[in-house]
């Protein structure tokens, strides 16, 4: 390796660093074959793979890079065939259709530890806690302004949240 960075520097410091201030001349576009019959090797000594070399045109590179972007003049661009534009691999959805409905507003969960019941005067009595307070849950009561007691069974109770219209059931549980 050091005769390797030894041969490079002797290069960079006495190699011939004048420009080269020929032009190129352009390629001529490559014919058509025809049924005429070619000789197998030209007189100059190049092979058919050589002579049929082509030089293609150069595409400006402002119209390769800025797709999707705004160019110099400040004109958004979008070319789809460019070579840095943004591609989606997810299938295309009508531009008309209709976004999603949000779903529909959903009573929050009841919030109240079962404390205790009694079966008094042939109705039901339950005892509620939510957080320090505690409520008296009768039939056809308002608990928190929140929640209408609508039926008291040995096993559960039936609120609907006000906001909402919505019926909730609260499980319970005791000896009766």
């Amino acid at each position: 390796m050091g005769v390797a960075v030894l041969v490079a520097a002797w290069l960079a410091l006495f190699a011939d660093k004048t420009p080269d201030d020929q032009v190129a001349s352009a390629a001529l576009p490559v014919k058509a074959k025809t049924a005429q019959t070619t000789p197998a090797r030209p007189a100059t000594g190049k092979s058919k793979a050589e002579r049929n070399v082509a030089i293609l045109a150069l595409i400006p590179r402002a119209s390769l890079i800025t797709v999707g972007h705004a160019d110099l003049a400040g004109t958004p661009r979008n070319e789809p065939n460019a070579l840095f534009s943004a591609h989606s691999w997810t299938a295309q959805t009508q531009a008309d259709a209709k976004p999603p409905e949000p779903p529909a507003p959903v009573a929050p969960p009841l919030r109240f530890k079962f404390i205790g019941k009694k079966f008094e005067d042939g109705a039901w009595e339950v005892y509620l806690a939510q957080n320090d307070t505690t409520f008296v849950a009768r039939v056809d009561s308002v608990i928190d302004n929140k929640y209408h007691v609508d039926a008291i069974g040995p096993n559960a109770v039936m609120l609907t949240y006000l906001p909402l219209n919505q019926a909730q059931r609260l499980n319970i549980r005791g000896n009766d």
